[in-house]
């Protein structure tokens, strides 16, 4: 069928207004991680690729944006299942 409505924004979003009443823009309701603790991040993936272990990058890089991914989509070779926790 026809998609008649498109959310552009997740959940941990807000959509805000701007100064032209046609555009949107999006606020998170999720603190937003430290330039120290993305770039440790980066780091450690990078370590983490080096020694061949994508599942532990993958874990360092949902841990560093605070999300969780569920244990059955680490079976599959997407990241279908990405969630975040609600601010609620």
């Amino acid at each position: 069928g026809e998609k008649l409505h498109e959310q552009l924004y997740s959940r941990d979003e807000l959509p805000r207004g701007s100064a032209h009443a046609r555009i949107m823009r999006v606020e998170s309701v999720r603190e937003i991680p430290r330039l120290e603790t993305l770039e440790g991040a980066v780091r450690a993936i990078n370590d983490r690729a080096a020694h061949q272990d994508p599942e532990g990058a993958l874990d360092v890089m949902l841990a560093a944006i605070g999300a969780e991914l569920p244990t059955a989509a680490r079976t599959g070779d997407t990241l279908e299942g990405l969630t975040t926790p609600s601010a609620d």
